[in-house]
């Protein structure tokens, strides 16, 4: 955008300074690719008292257009992936059961084999094979997976050792995870609508 009071110094327009004070110029940067997002939620049992972590989830499918939100529990032997929303916001996530992180993990990557996960679970996986099992299978069969995996509980075993694209992230209270969510969109608010413009898109209320 040409003719401008404010803005980036345009030198085609320079002569309009002394006239008008329009010698600036707006430069709207585009998305440059789709952000995808897969945010793979522990609904087991425990989680039963940090359900404010789903509101941000929430906030996130709101801002992000084409964010998945899933949830995971067991019931019995079976591990359940439930896909909660795409693209707009859900009203809540029942909670109950065990805790497959591997599995659904695994299952998650199989269904997006090309997206980014965003899991957060208040510890570790209790039944099925565990997280790292996952990593290993997961870095073979789908390698354009990356996954930041949050935990708020103890230390984190998945971070036992180095795995190529998986970041471990150890958070103390449920107010931290709207950072987690923050710091993962940065290059996607960044493209959309330049640094110089870039505000909190998850309010930080929602974990109060």
């Amino acid at each position: 955008l040409r003719g401008e009071e404010r803005g980036l110094v345009d030198r085609h327009n320079l002569y309009r300074a002394a006239i008008d004070g329009k010698a600036f110029k707006q430069v709207r940067v585009k998305p440059r690719r789709e952000l995808k997002i897969v945010c793979l939620l522990d609904a087991s049992g425990s989680m039963g008292s940090h359900t404010a972590i789903y509101k941000a989830a929430n906030a996130l499918a709101k801002v992000v257009k084409g964010t998945e939100v899933l949830s995971y529990m067991s019931a019995g032997e079976q591990c359940h992936v439930t896909r909660q929303t795409s693209g707009k916001g859900f009203k809540q996530i029942r909670t109950g059961g065990g805790t497959p992180s591997g599995q659904a993990l695994l299952a998650t990557a199989r269904k997006f084999p090309d997206r980014m996960i965003i899991h957060f679970t208040d510890g570790d996986s209790n039944e099925g094979f565990t997280t790292p099992q996952a990593y290993t299978i997961m870095q073979k069969k789908f390698p354009k997976v990356k996954v930041i995996d949050v935990q708020m509980r103890g230390y984190h075993k998945a971070l036992g050792e180095v795995r190529p694209n998986v970041s471990g992230v150890h958070i103390k209270n449920v107010q931290e995870f709207p950072d987690v969510l923050q710091e993962a969109i940065k290059p996607w608010v960044y493209y959309t609508y330049g640094v110089e413009n870039y505000a909190e898109e998850i309010p930080q209320d929602t974990c109060n």
